[in-house]
């Protein structure tokens, strides 16, 4: 009936309470369970995904979907970072040979960013490790893998490498762009990093505070001061506009004036 229904387009509001009744004649039933997820994810009612996916963890553990999206709508949109690491945690203990390489790569990569944000460098680090494992060309690990080492005083020359794969792979990319400018700032190769910041800044059509922070920073040294000034003052007016208070920014301006 639900396979009929959805083959003619019939609204979530006919369909919903039978899968609903399949659940509760077959509460392990995947099929159905996917598609309230589906659902759920449509009107972005993170509250209902995480609730699909804490029951459908119950009955069909090996489902690595149920933990992934968990564990995005804990973290990113519940701000409960430390119980969204757990539910990963508990994801990469059902990891087998039949698992689908993609979901276990963005189980570990959303892990590594979590870790990230965290401070857990060494932890981080090694859950890119395992999502390069097993997709070794993932652009979004190469690039969040690189953007931590330059970040935190890692490998540089590593980073490098890695960085300069995602922008071979999307040379129009403002994050990609933005990352590979970063680590050859901190190589301190500041004229071609001015090089990559420029094409960032114009492949982005709504450039974020940390892109004009950074650009502000090579063009510090760079000697352009008046550069400098000017996308560190669009940097801290974003900040401003959602709320953001980062002290440091301040301090350069006050000390190049």
């Amino acid at each position: 009936c639900v396979q009929y229904m959805l083959s003619i387009d019939q609204p979530e509001e006919r369909v919903r309470p039978i899968l609903l009744r399949m659940l509760e004649v077959e509460p392990d039933h995947i099929p159905a369970r996917s598609q309230l997820l589906a659902y759920a994810a449509q009107r972005d009612d993170v509250e209902e995904m995480v609730a699909i996916c804490s029951e459908g963890i119950d009955y069909n553990p090996e489902v690595l979907e149920y933990y992934y999206y968990k564990g995005i709508g804990l973290s990113y949109y519940m701000n409960r970072p430390e119980e969204a690491l757990e539910v990963f945690r508990q994801a990469t203990r059902q990891i087998g040979e039949g698992s689908d390489v993609k979901m276990v790569t963005d189980i570990y990569t959303a892990m590594g960013d979590l870790l990230q944000e965290q401070g857990e460098v060494a932890e981080a680090c090694a859950c890119y490790d395992s999502a390069l494992e097993y997709q070794p060309g993932s652009i979004l690990v190469l690039n969040n893998y690189a953007y931590l080492l330059a970040e935190k005083g890692g490998d540089l020359v590593k980073a490098e490498e890695m960085s300069r794969r995602t922008i071979e792979a999307e040379p129009d990319n403002a994050t990609y762009l933005d990352t590979y400018a970063w680590i050859l700032y901190k190589l301190q190769r500041y004229e071609e990093a001015f090089t990559y910041m420029e094409r960032a800044i114009a492949a982005d059509a709504e450039p974020s505070d940390v892109l004009y922070e950074h650009a502000g920073d090579i063009y510090q040294q760079l000697g352009d001061k008046t550069k400098a000034l000017e996308y560190w003052r669009k940097a801290l007016a974003l900040q401003h506009k959602h709320g953001i208070a980062d002290h440091t920014l301040k301090t350069k301006i006050n000390n190049i004036r």
